[in-house]
This record gives C-alpha cells, structure tokens and sequence, in this order.
C-alpha cells in the first residue's frame, strides 16, 4: 500500500452494507489509498443470511487538493456449503470485516387490555418523518402509520412546477395499521423548496384515494444522519437507548424523546462523525414511564447557517415501565 499524498488526507474511499431502507448495517470498507493497482478483497457475510441488503462503494471527497477515486469490477457473492448435509456450514475465514455494535430490537408486544397504545389516527396514513418545512438531503426517510389499500404506502417527491423529483413505495397494514419505513432519493444541484406526497392508490399510476402532503426543503448532497436503534415499532422497556452513523457539523448530533404528536419530552446531543468521516454516535434516555406509551425517537443536525433541522428523522417506539408483563 502506498500512503496517499498530503492533499487527499481528508478524503475515503468505502464499502458500506445496506438495509432497503438504505441505512448502513456495516461498514466494510473506510480507507485512503493511493496503490493505484488493481487488489482483491473479500468479506464474510455469514452473519446477515437470509437478510435482503445492497452493497454501496463510492468515495467521499473534501473538496481540498486533489481528487481521489476508486475503481470496482467483478464483484461476486460465494456461498460455500460442505459435501455432508448434517455436517453443518463451512465459510470462507475473516479477511476484513468491521461490524457496528447495534442493540437488539425487541419485537411489539400485544397491545395491553385497557386499549390500543397506538389509536388509529383520523385518516389512512399518519406521517412521523420527513417534518414539514425542514431541510433533508437524499435519500430521507419517510416513516409513519398506515392503513391502505392492499397495504401499499407511494411517494412522489414534487418541485415546486410539480414535475417529479422521485418516487418510492413501502408496506404498511391492510386489515388494520401498521407502521412503515421507505426512503426516497432524489438529486439536485441548488437548494429548493419540494412537496412529499405520501398517498394511498390502487396503483402507482392510479390516482390517489387519500394523501399526506408535507413541504421540505432539498439540498444537495449526500444525507448525513442514520438511525439505527431502536428499530421501528420496537418496545423499549425501562431506559431508551439510541444508536446511528453520522456526519455532522463539529460532529453534533440533536437527539430527542418526543411524543406521538411531536411535542418535545426530553432532548440530548450526541458525538458522531465530522469533516466527511462518519462515525457511531450513541446516547440513551432514563424517561420515567408509570404505563405504556407511544412516543417517537427523533435525531437531527443543527444547521450552523441558519439553525433550521437538517436529516430529521423520528421513529415510533413503544415506551414500558422496567418490569412491565410486556418486557422480556
């Protein structure tokens, strides 16, 4: 390996694993080469099998000095199997794999007697994330409630002449609600106002039966905040602990409690990644609880331009007292 010259100190070249809702689950590769010759690299993947994942690489740049890049062909996924079927699996050993600690999601207990914790809300969809008038980079995540026809949640993403921007679809609840997780990517080159319609159809080129409508603000460039934990529509019992990969300016991150309707119960800052790095950042709450509820975990960047949210995302939970019959 040749070390890189001194202007690309700031730059890396990666590997990251996604999820199909485009968050990292591992981080494969985060270097700074400069060889310039073709190497191999293997990974072992045996611990996500059976998942539904994507490999994304690219390079992050600092805009100092010079330009670095990388080159990726033949990429091939191996399965090894041994020859006796009881004998069990036989992989390949570690060549390089570096794994992101995160917690254990608890499935949602049955809501308990005295009534649902989570209420149908008014119409067919109730959106959590993205928040109206806030300023996201691509891909944001778009979560919320829903009931719909055939479970099928669609969005289009609007320029302000409505010409389309992007578009996606989720699953949400058919027979009965059901919280969903998409994302959506777009690409543009200035800063713009955009309307996110979440709606319900018969079809994608079917006209809308019901919608949400929120207006966001695009920026270009690469979103900067992943939450990974708690996981969607998961029971948390006792203290919250929350978990994400960020880039933020001087490496804060918002982190907040908040209730099903928004309104702010307790709020934290974490340390993640800065200045093109990414990096875990982690923190937790001790919200006391005396009976279930349905709250939201919530993080953002501060924007040191104007202070408007910037990445923000809020992911429903399930609260419980420690020791509640619903907790492990």
């Amino acid at each position: 390996e040749v070390p890189p010259a001194v202007a690309l100190t700031g730059d890396r070249q990666y590997m990251l694993l996604l999820n199909e809702q485009g968050s990292v689950v591992e981080r494969l590769l985060w270097t700074r080469r400069d060889s310039q010759q073709w190497e191999m690299l293997s990974f072992d993947l045996t611990k996500h099998a059976g998942k539904t994942l994507r490999l994304s690489f690219g390079v992050v740049n600092d805009g100092a000095g010079g330009v670095t890049s990388m080159f990726v062909d033949d990429v091939a996924l191996l399965v090894c199997r041994t020859a006796a079927p009881d004998a069990g699996r036989n992989y390949l050993p570690l060549i390089h794999n570096d794994a992101i600690p995160t917690p254990e999601p608890v499935p949602s207990p049955t809501p308990p007697p005295d009534g649902p914790l989570w209420p149908e809300p008014p119409g067919a969809i109730e959106l959590f994330a993205p928040v109206a008038g806030e300023r996201y980079r691509s891909p944001f995540e778009v979560i919320g409630y829903a009931r719909t026809f055939e479970g099928n949640v669609y969005f289009r993403l609007l320029d302000p002449d409505g010409n389309s921007l992007g578009q996606h679809r989720a699953r949400a609840g058919m027979s009965a609600y059901d919280f969903f997780r998409g994302y959506l990517r777009f690409e543009v080159t200035k800063e713009m106002t955009a309307t996110l319609e979440v709606y319900e159809a018969a079809a994608a080129d079917q006209p809308p039966i019901s919608s949400v409508q929120v207006p966001i603000v695009l920026e270009p460039g690469q979103r900067l905040i992943d939450l990974n934990a708690p996981e969607l529509g998961s029971t948390v019992c006792g203290r919250v602990p929350v978990q994400g990969y960020s880039n933020t300016f001087e490496a804060n991150v918002v982190v907040e409690l908040s209730a099903r309707d928004g309104s702010l119960l307790e709020q934290t800052t974490a340390m993640g990644g800065n200045l093109g790095i990414y990096a875990e950042f982690a923190t937790y709450f001790d919200f006391v609880v005396t009976s279930p509820r349905a709250a939201l975990i919530g993080a953002q960047e501060i924007s040191p331009r104007d202070g408007m949210a910037v990445d923000h995302v809020r992911v429903p939970v399930s609260l419980y007292p420690a020791g509640h019959s619903a907790c492990p």
